[in-house]
């Protein structure tokens, strides 16, 4: 894997190689990385995986936020949102873009700022809690 300016790039191949090897990878207490099951990575993804180590920790954790942010939303706050987006004068959609923006510029600048991402991700579980008020059923 080459080293690329943005530093996602290897992770996401990485995690993408691991996948495709059936291992998963899972954060463990202290900082640790789970792999179930070690014995099907060559040497070359464990070498890997040692030296991108706090990034591969880091995309895990956005992915457990990403989960529990998401996961929680309805379907009926789906079509709230996409009501949202059709109705005249609503800032619901506009707001939404603006976040999700804001996500993949944070995802794509390599720092993984963990705090940052669950902040956005809360924000826009509140704007589907907001464009279920408004547009619901």
């Amino acid at each position: 894997m080459s080293e690329d300016k943005n530093e996602l790039c290897p992770v996401v191949d990485l995690l993408e190689a691991c996948f495709r090897a059936g291992v998963t990878l899972a954060a463990g207490n202290g900082g640790t990385l789970k792999v179930s099951p070690a014995g099907k990575l060559t040497e070359k993804i464990k070498a890997s995986l040692k030296e991108h180590k706090t990034r591969v920790l880091s995309v895990l954790a956005l992915r457990e936020i990403y989960k529990k942010a998401f996961v929680a939303l309805t379907t009926d706050q789906f079509i709230a949102m996409g009501r949202a987006a059709d109705a005249e004068g609503s800032d619901l959609w506009p707001r939404f873009i603006a976040i999700d923006r804001e996500l993949v510029s944070l995802r794509d600048g390599g720092e993984y700022p963990v705090g940052q991402f669950r902040e956005k991700c809360e924000k826009v579980f509140e704007l589907f809690l907001e464009a279920e008020q408004k547009f619901g059923r």
